[in-house]
């Protein structure tokens, strides 16, 4: 393979070229995109593993600060999801070395601490420590908008060709690979295509024919209203979750402004009630999709990324961290063209971001038709019915959960089982005492250090979100 051709723009296909540019700077890179077609634009946020692929690239965050108004992330605030506030955060202290998350969470579980509590009060009041480097985290809020045009301007610096053209038909080789991808007017040939037209799957579905897998039977969740409002308020670190009569209502919070989302079934609930509920008159996007993934990502000489790939929903952003970590992967395969492989491997990155997010949605509110519905036709999946098994016993373990290029491990899924009250606490206390003394004091004193992370000695040494961000652009 010495020449690619994305069709169709966007964040997904502008990280995916970079990060096949950054492994193979020789090879032809082509991006045929159509201005009219535009983005889909709701705000952004991101995993971890974002961080990855700015160190793949050499991209600071400084950068994405001054350039994108990104802000940190921490993870996701839940309100009204359960009678108690919760949070999944990869700040500290979640970052720590996985043994001894465990004995930090057992601590919390057995002292019977609510989840919102186990996070550290300096970074749910937005303050962050004034000596901090600039990836003291490792996720980020962007202006999605921005990000597009950043993401655009590197590809460009870097060598990579964007065409402004609209895709229509394609012809075939004997084999039925692509040979051509055609337009009105032109005819553009690659030795590979990768099909980046979003939720229109021109070239995966349309064209190849791949089957969509629908996960509607698991997730009811298949339309969205967006809308914004600027903001020179104070910036908090997490992403906002607040679950509603239909649905739940995302908030993405940048430098300059606020993104909103509505997401709810509309089987439930209208476009038109859904404005109504979250009082806005004009929304940016009204947005209709179905929960699902392809069959084969890669298939003949073409695969899907980003949104023609698959999209669940977007209650833990895990569009990009998932394009990141399937094209992470692609690396991997080029060379031995093993699209059998590169298939298992990517389903079950979907399957592990799937299962997370299902789980979100297990025994939660029941306070209305829609909820009633979500909870009376929850299926567990095979694999949170092992979950649920092993938590009878102990916390689960590392290796239980991960999965080759995965965005979520035990870490996430306990904190959300925490959060959930889904954690019986008898078997816990059990694996708590086969800890040491000095290891149980060691977690004493850092969950004294939580819960004292408000003290005026140490407040002193940090700074207000958006005084952080300035600090750093000033620099």
């Amino acid at each position: 393979m010495n020449s690619f051709l994305f069709v169709g723009g966007g964040n997904s296909s502008y990280i995916s070229a970079l990060i096949l540019n950054s492994r193979y700077p020789n090879k032809k890179i082509t991006i045929v995109e159509s201005e009219a077609i535009g983005i889909i634009g709701v705000g952004e946020g991101t995993t971890e593993h974002w961080f990855k692929f700015c160190e793949c690239l050499g991209i600071s965050f400084t950068e994405l600060i001054e350039k994108c108004d990104a802000t940190y992330k921490f993870g996701v605030h839940f309100k009204n999801w359960v009678k108690d506030d919760y949070y999944h955060c990869v700040g500290h202290p979640f970052n720590a070395h996985h043994a001894d998350y465990l004995a930090y969470a057992a601590t919390h579980l057995v002292k019977r601490t609510k989840q919102r509590d186990t996070i550290p009060q300096f970074l749910k009041e937005g303050m962050l420590p004034i000596p901090c480097g600039d990836t003291f985290g490792h996720q980020l809020h962007f202006d999605s908008v921005k990000l597009n045009d950043f993401l655009l301007q590197t590809c460009l610096d870097r060598g990579i060709s964007i065409v402004n053209d609209e895709i229509i038909d394609a012809t075939f080789d004997r084999q039925g690979n692509i040979a051509s991808v055609n337009s009105k007017t032109e005819t553009y040939k690659a030795d590979f295509y990768i099909d980046g037209t979003g939720f229109k799957r021109t070239l995966i579905q349309k064209i190849l024919g791949v089957k969509w897998d629908s996960y509607s039977d698991h997730l009811f969740m298949n339309s969205a209203i967006t809308w914004h409002e600027n903001s020179s308020d104070d910036i908090p670190l997490f992403t906002t979750s607040e679950a509603l009569k239909n649905g739940w209502k995302w908030t993405i919070p940048t430098q300059n402004k606020k993104a909103y989302g509505y997401i709810f079934s509309d089987k439930f609930c209208s476009v038109e009630e859904a404005k109504e509920e979250v009082n806005v008159k004009d929304v940016d996007k009204v947005i209709k999709f179905e929960p699902g993934k392809m069959e084969r990502m890669w298939y003949k000489n073409c695969m899907a990324i980003g949104l023609s790939a698959g999209f669940f929903e977007p209650i833990e952003a895990t569009s990009l961290g998932i394009t990141i970590q399937q094209m992470f992967c692609f690396l991997h395969h080029i060379s031995s063209n093993d699209s059998d492989s590169f298939n298992k491997y990517v389903n079950t990155i979907y399957d592990n971001a799937f299962n997370f997010i299902l789980l979100h949605y297990y025994n939660v509110r029941k306070d209305s038709e829609f909820w009633r519905f979500n909870n009376t036709h929850f299926k567990k999946t095979e694999f949170l019915e092992n979950l649920f098994d092993i938590m009878l016993k102990r916390l689960p373990f590392k290796e239980e959960l991960e999965v080759p290029w995965g965005l979520f491990g035990s870490l996430n899924f306990i904190q959300i089982l925490y959060g959930l009250n889904h954690i019986d606490i008898s078997p816990i206390k059990k694996e708590y005492q086969f800890y040491s003394e000095e290891k149980r004091e060691d977690y004493n004193c850092l969950i004294n250090q939580v819960k004292n992370a408000d003290d005026a000695d140490l407040i002193d040494k940090m700074l207000p979100h958006r005084d952080k961000l300035l600090a750093l652009i000033n620099k």
